[in-house]
């Protein structure tokens, strides 16, 4: 019986040890959090940012990077922030958006699918790229903060390995509305 105790007890350690963990990051005056469905130790991640640009009608944009590295793939979550706080992305349906952004240069791939779906609690969109025999995805979605942040992503990382996972749990809100979060792994951006 004490046998039984200690092998009991050593599954559920090394079960709590691979487990998936949320991450979260700071990117900007933004914290990003996501669970890839994998144990931390099993991807990388690299921040990139701020990068700023100006459009020709003078307003600017910041953009902040998170790139994810994985055994199986590799995802790049970008945060744009706009300074026009009117500026309405949605004014398209965000699968527009987004089929008419990857058709010139998507993995260089053709569109398999696309689809609208919940992202973070509001409305967003995923299309489905081939890539010579190989599956790529884009996403995109604006987050219940303001009206002029956009949230793109794109992912080699096979659909139930990662890519899903992030599009269920990605949440993006103000770092110091969870600046007491407890239990994420927090990495900043430069």
């Amino acid at each position: 019986m004490e046998k039984l105790h200690l092998m009991l007890l050593a599954v559920l350690l090394f079960a709590g040890i691979t487990a998936a963990e949320q991450d979260s990051v700071i990117l900007g005056p933004y914290r990003v959090s996501f669970d890839l469905g994998i144990p931390r130790t099993h991807y990388t991640t690299e921040i990139g940012g701020p990068e700023t640009s100006e459009s020709l009608n003078g307003s600017s944009m910041t953009d902040y990077t998170l790139d994810i590295y994985t055994y199986s793939g590799s995802a790049k979550i970008s945060l744009d922030i706009y300074d026009a706080p009117s500026l309405n992305l949605s004014e398209k349906p965000m699968e527009k958006v987004l089929l008419e952004t990857a058709k010139p240069n998507a993995f260089q791939g053709a569109i398999t699918t696309s689809a609208v779906r919940q992202i973070d609690g509001t409305d967003g969109a995923v299309i489905s790229i081939d890539v010579g025999g190989h599956s790529g995805y884009i996403a995109g979605y604006q987050p219940n903060i303001n009206g002029s942040n956009l949230v793109t992503m794109m992912s080699t990382i096979p659909w139930d390995e990662g890519t899903l996972s992030l599009l269920n749990t990605i949440h993006v809100e103000p770092a110091e509305a969870s600046a007491n979060s407890q239990g994420a792994q927090s990495l900043t951006s430069p």
